[in-house]
């Protein structure tokens, strides 16, 4: 072990590849803190990956805090690393992790969204309540982020709070895009879509009522609520439908999975003949 430790600070690129790949067949705690120690100042990228590789490969215990502060490094390819290591680890990382999400503990914003990534890397089941967690975050682009991938993860249980998230979200069309997108991913309810869309355009005036920047999620949406008339209605008040054919498109294909009957619409029909690529 010793020697193996001593190879990572040799002279030849080689030599240190090699220490780095039997370090890792050690299985040893004490490997992983040898090159955690090392891997910020190793110049060679092959043997920085040889390094994160091994890591990855290597008991968490004890190097955790060492590869927690690499999400503050300035190189993106060490924080990255970083990340794929921890979401690597499961369970024993989730744990480490979801404490961290407290601004009190961390209060670098973005060191919180890059938890997030590995939390939802990890794709471990206990992951879920810290990236809920983040919906509370006091940073904008962790909040979009945790919504981001609650909708990835179909999680049909935060849909009130992200309901909740709209009117605060304010004047950030960011995070009420990634919100409106996320509720179109996890809504499971026919009332829940059509909640959704009344509040993207009350009392369902899409001409008047709809910011166009919120219109691909208006037209998610209505894909999925499969209701003709409203869809249809929706399609004829956007100002520049031609710009949106790929979203119209796409709405029309998920109403019709949804509600084959549509078919029968001459409303529907006259829309898919218009936007191809949407007939199935």
């Amino acid at each position: 072990m010793e020697e193996l430790k001593r190879d990572l600070h040799s002279n030849d690129e080689v030599v240190r590849i090699y220490a780095a790949q039997d370090l890792a067949e050690t299985g040893a705690p004490a490997a992983a803190e040898a090159l955690a120690a090392r891997l910020e100042a190793e110049p060679s990228q092959a043997v920085r990956d040889a390094m994160v590789s091994a890591l990855g490969q290597l008991p968490l215990d004890g190097v955790a805090e060492a590869l927690f502060d690499l999400f503050r490094s300035p190189d993106p390819y060490l924080r990255n690393a970083a990340i794929r290591i921890f979401a690597g680890q499961g369970a024993p990382a989730v744990g480490f992790l979801t404490p961290r999400l407290d601004p009190a503990a961390t209060p670098d914003a973005e060191a919180r969204k890059l938890i997030l990534d590995a939390l939802f890397l990890s794709g471990a089941a206990a992951a879920l309540p810290g990236i809920r967690a983040g919906l509370e975050d006091p940073s904008v682009n962790a909040r979009i982020t945790a919504v981001e991938y609650l909708g990835a993860m179909g999680d049909h249980d935060s849909l009130d709070v992200l309901f909740g998230m709209i009117a605060a979200a304010g004047d950030e069309p960011m995070l009420r895009l990634a919100v409106f997108e996320t509720i179109r991913q996890v809504a499971r309810r026919k009332e829940d879509l059509r909640r959704g869309l009344e509040l993207l355009a009350p009392d369902l005036d899409f001409k008047d009522g709809l910011d166009p920047l919120y219109a691909p999620q208006a037209l998610g949406l209505a894909g999925r609520l499969a209701d003709g008339g409203i869809l249809a209605r929706l399609v004829t008040a956007l100002p520049d439908p031609h710009s949106l054919a790929g979203e119209i498109g796409a709405a029309l294909a998920a109403a019709v999975d949804e509600a084959p009957e549509l078919m029968d619409s001459p409303d529907i029909r006259d829309l898919m003949d218009r936007y191809p690529g949407s007939d199935r």
